[in-house]
């Protein structure tokens, strides 16, 4: 989330600078090795990310984990989240699509199941 007012470390990340790769959030600590792979996509297709941590936020994504299945938590930055005046910038929404989309679309060698 991106609130007027407030600094980075109360809310790390930024409309406008990318979508956002979560490494832990109160929740769970997300797979570091889909993290990277994704950073590495990110750079090699000149897609801007913000790195961070969500102390104070969870996701769904620890219910995969303790399943077993490796998770990893992409966020499209909004302000004012969870009101009517809820808001994004497009490019980090575009930014996300496109990550995502070269993600399952580069030829590279498979992820390993199970714990990092």
């Amino acid at each position: 989330a991106d609130y007027p007012g407030t600094s980075l470390r109360e809310m790390p990340v930024q409309l406008g600078k990318g979508p956002a790769l979560v490494y832990k959030d109160s929740w769970t600590h997300y797979d570091r090795r889909i993290i990277d792979r994704l950073l590495d996509i990110a750079e090699a297709n000149d897609i801007p990310v913000q790195r961070t941590i969500y102390p104070g936020f969870g996701s769904d994504g620890a219910a995969l984990i303790r399943t077993g299945i490796p998770a990893v938590l992409l966020a499209v930055s909004t302000r004012y989240t969870h009101s009517a005046f809820e808001m994004l910038d497009e490019r980090d929404l575009h930014g996300a699509f496109d990550l995502l989309r070269a993600f399952v679309t580069t030829d590279a060698a498979p992820l390993p199941l199970g714990p990092a």
